[in-house]
């Protein structure tokens, strides 16, 4: 798997409107040969943009690994289980409805995580958690929130809409040095 991540860590980097091959990438990533206009294109373009995602695919990999551990369960995950439902639902509404700034709207995703997590195990208590009932009253808080999303979405601008749904999905084409620190 080390394996698989490292060749399209390295093909990531290839391709693009000006192709660099697989030597100049590895020369330039490990500060081998100085040859200024690869090491512009790979170090400063695209070696952010692959980063980013790999640490993205480590972070949901990890979030849904505790969650299969926690609940005992290999269906559970943070999306399917609805926190990442609330997450979205709060994030949506802070840039629909507060026209927030991207701070806020980060720690209004992890209220609705939080709210959504807690919400979902209040209403799974019955003498302790059963990992099934956590995950069936999980999907459907999860649809329920999903559903209020597609709402808010639907009756926003075309300005707020699309600044939601790119939130929504997510992207890691505009990765900077700053957005990896």
């Amino acid at each position: 798997l080390a394996m698989v991540v490292s060749t399209l860590f390295v093909v990531t980097m290839m391709v693009g409107s000006y192709p660099v091959s697989a030597v100049d990438v590895i020369t330039s990533v490990l500060h081998l040969r100085d040859n200024p206009s690869v090491d512009f294109i790979v170090r400063d373009l695209r070696l952010p943009t692959a980063v980013a995602g790999s640490a993205v695919g480590v972070a949901l990999g990890i979030s849904g690994l505790l969650f299969q551990r926690l609940l005992g369960n290999p269906l559970a995950s943070p999306d399917f289980v609805g926190v990442s439902s609330g997450a979205s639902l709060f994030a949506v509404s802070a840039i629909v409805l507060l026209d927030a700034s991207s701070t806020v709207i980060s720690g209004s995703a992890l209220l609705g995580a939080l709210l959504s997590a807690s919400l979902i195990y209040v209403l799974a208590w019955r003498d302790g958690i059963s990992g099934y009932r956590f995950i069936l009253i999980g999907i459907g808080i999860s649809q329920l929130m999903l559903s209020l999303v597609g709402y808010i979405v639907a009756h926003a601008s075309i300005y707020e809409a699309r600044e939601a749904m790119t939130w929504l999905v997510g992207t890691v084409g505009q990765a900077g040095s700053g957005e990896l620190r």
